[in-house]
């Protein structure tokens, strides 16, 4: 991955150096398109596969998770890089030679500032929003739909909303908005994400030490996604207050097809998980025992269900003969199959 070699960009560049980064950055931007496009095909087949094979159950009630929302938020990703990697010829083809004078924190106010780069800046503000929306609402799922868990996530995501919108109208009009934009956005999303995957991970942490049964590739699947997001998040963070030009525009015109990467990764490796789950689960598990629904957001989201609240909870249907362990039916609207 490209994001260890930004790491080690120097401190200082010349108006060379930051010519020459025009046709790199759009060289890295555009391979992670033509990969946000394949994983895109690749999770629209196992989308279908599994309404497919769901479908053929009698007692299958149809999920609108997995018929509408995954489907239309991952096209609505698509669609925000496709519009973002055409805009973004001009970002950085022509410097400011005078600002690349100055010291390098101002070139990087200046290169991403003005009226010039807002529509490219706006694209990857929707990508984050969507994103951050989406694994905020899997997250009040995940803790089947707590207020105390909603109260909290709606603040932190109108905040960001709130922010977002005062940094684009700042960032058309000043040059000094420039660190505002490209600070707050990552850092605020950085702070949604890390509360949303640290709270299901410690959910399935604390499930799996209470019931003793192995819930590892559920918590992997939210660290690895969520860590791959945040680790790019805090490089941003880094590079624009450390001053490396260079480095930072490479990243920063990459995040927004990054996002959509990670958003179908995380789809495509849950339905491996499960698939897997599906050979190596025993036939009789517990009936107290807890069971995982593997579920779908930017960072990876996964459910746990204590099937001993069986009988009090709106939410399982009940089963004639024990279930195997990703057999288990969650109705997160009514009568809903989790795939």
């Amino acid at each position: 991955m490209h994001l260890s070699g930004l790491m080690f960009a120097r401190s200082e560049d010349s108006p060379d150096n930051l010519n020459s980064l025009s046709l790199p950055s759009h060289v890295i931007e555009a391979s992670l398109y033509g990969c946000e496009v394949a994983l895109f095909a690749l999770t629209v087949s196992v989308l279908r596969y599994e309404r497919r094979k769901n479908s053929k159950n009698p007692e299958y009630v149809q999920n609108p998770m997995h018929t509408y929302l995954l489907p239309i938020t991952a096209t609505l990703m698509l669609l925000l890089s496709t519009i973002h990697l055409i805009l973004n010829d001009d970002i950085v083809s022509s410097p400011n030679e005078q600002s690349l004078r100055r010291s390098i924190n101002e070139e990087v106010l200046k290169l991403f500032t003005g009226k010039k780069s807002l529509p490219t800046d706006v694209m990857y503000a929707l990508q984050s929003l969507l994103g951050d929306s989406f694994i905020a609402y899997r997250c009040w799922i995940f803790w089947n739909r707590s207020t105390r868990v909603i109260l909290p996530l709606a603040f932190l995501f109108c905040s960001l909303i709130a922010l977002t919108a005062v940094a684009l109208i700042m960032h058309s009009y000043s040059e000094f908005s420039g660190i505002y934009f490209t600070l707050v956005l990552p850092a605020c999303s950085l702070i949604c994400n890390t509360t949303c995957s640290g709270s299901m991970a410690f959910k399935i942490w604390r499930t799996q030490r209470r019931t003793q049964i192995s819930l590892w590739p559920a918590l992997m699947v939210i660290v690895e996604t969520g860590l791959i997001y945040n680790l790019s998040l805090i490089t941003i963070i880094v590079l624009a207050t450390t001053g490396s030009t260079t480095a930072f525009t490479a990243l920063y015109i990459s995040m927004t097809p990054l996002i959509g990467i990670i958003f179908n990764l995380s789809i495509i490796h849950i339905a491996l998980a499960k698939r897997k789950t599906y050979q190596n689960t025993p036939e009789q598990p517990s009936p107290s025992s807890e069971a995982i629904i593997a579920r779908t957001d930017a960072s990876a989201q996964s459910s746990v269900l204590d099937i001993s609240e069986a009988s009090s909870s709106p939410y399982v249907e009940t089963f004639e003969k024990p279930a195997v362990l990703s057999d288990v039916i969650v109705k997160d609207w009514a009568g809903i199959k989790a795939v």
